[in-house]
């Protein structure tokens, strides 16, 4: 997974540079994913999307935010101030319980996350009808070739 292996490389030299020596190991995806559901790592790099819609997709959906998950990550403050904001309507209700949820994670440092995964799409000038749905997907059911 060259994106993960990347941002690894990356964490490898802060680490680095701190006196700290980490080794990267790059494992199959049903090795990882395995180690992962047993919280069998010190420092792991994962990549998720689907999370640009709004914060209960990312919270919801990825697995290092589970509470009691890989991360061994335990707050009733955090699942609450979640469950929540996934049921409120209210804008400025699910706007400070997500504040509170991100000074939560970086004050407790159980999960960090970097940077947006990217998705890139190439194609022709010719390519017409192609576009994006807000998760970054593309979407083909209008395409046609102009050619």
């Amino acid at each position: 997974m060259a994106a993960q292996m990347g941002i690894a490389q990356i964490i490898q030299a802060d680490l680095a540079k701190i006196g700290i020596r980490a080794k990267i190991i790059d494992l199959e995806p049903t090795v990882y994913v395995s180690r992962i559901y047993k919280g069998d790592f010190l420092l792991t790099v994962q990549n998720y999307g689907r999370i640009n819609r709004d914060p209960g997709t990312m919270l919801g959906g990825a697995v290092v935010w589970y509470p009691k998950g890989p991360t061994g990550f335990e707050s009733a403050e955090f699942t609450k101030w979640r469950d929540e904001a996934a049921t409120s309507l209210d804008r400025e209700k699910r706007r400070s319980l997500y504040r509170n949820i991100q000074e939560l994670a970086l004050e407790e440092c159980f999960n960090n996350p970097i940077a947006p995964q990217q998705q890139f799409c190439v194609y022709r000038d010719y390519v017409k009808g192609l576009w994006f749905n807000r998760e970054g997907v593309p979407y083909v059911g209008d395409l046609w070739l102009d050619k």
